[in-house]
């Protein structure tokens, strides 16, 4: 099973990067999303094996993921929120408009909007 510890140190050496800021399940739970800077990375929960690698404009600061459309939501420090496409790893909007970076996010599970704070 996916040791979150050992998937951040073995990935740290490869591409210089600390144990996430932020973390959330996606894709029904099989993989791990975490954020760290601009670059969130998907690993599969089972092996820990790197799935995909998103990279942004601005540091990630918090992480959501809707199932029902298999997409991942990355709160950023530049007021923006980036909507990634999990299946095709490629981004599908970014949503501006906050006056300040994004801390917080949900998806409400029954009628699938995204609440940001």
């Amino acid at each position: 099973h996916f040791r979150f510890g050992s998937c951040c140190s073995s990935h740290n050496r490869d591409r210089d990067m600390s144990c996430g800021e932020c973390v959330c399940f996606a894709m029904q739970g099989r993989a791990i999303a975490v954020g760290q800077g601009h670059i969130v990375n998907t690993f599969n929960v089972e092996t820990g094996q790197l799935v995909a690698t998103f990279e942004g404009n601005s540091s990630v600061t918090c992480l959501e993921s809707c199932d029902l459309e298999a997409a991942l939501f990355a709160g950023c420090e530049d007021h923006s929120v980036r909507k990634w496409d999990l299946k095709r790893s490629v981004i599908l909007a970014t949503l501006e408009g906050h006056s300040k970076k994004i801390t917080c996010m949900k998806v409400c599970r029954s009628t699938q909007a995204l609440l940001t704070g």
